[in-house]
């Protein structure tokens, strides 16, 4: 059975406590495509094992402006909401009823 929607756990750095609590958070939703969206503005983040997305804060691809500098993906709900939607729906391999 594919997954229906995606759970996606946001992360700029990774160490055992935030593991356990994204542990926690896929565990309460275990039908759905487990990801975690991985700020690697500051270096890359082993996200132990979970399927990454991966952003950094060049906004261009989004012909969005870099404001404020180095948070642009942060500063807005609205804003990161976009970007998750436009991966995801650029994503192939995610299987939609």
């Amino acid at each position: 059975m594919s997954a229906k929607f995606v759970a996606a756990f946001r992360a700029y750095e990774w160490d055992d406590a935030i593991a356990e609590l994204a542990r926690r958070f896929f565990a309460a939703c275990p039908e759905a495509r487990c990801v975690v969206l991985a700020d690697e503005t500051r270096g890359p983040i082993n996200a132990g094992g979970y399927e990454k997305i991966t952003h950094t804060d060049d906004t261009s691809f989004l012909e969005i402006p870099n404001f404020p500098p180095g948070r642009s993906i942060t500063a807005s709900i609205s804003l990161e909401k976009l970007y998750l939607i436009t991966i995801i729906t650029s994503c192939p391999s995610l299987t939609w009823p």
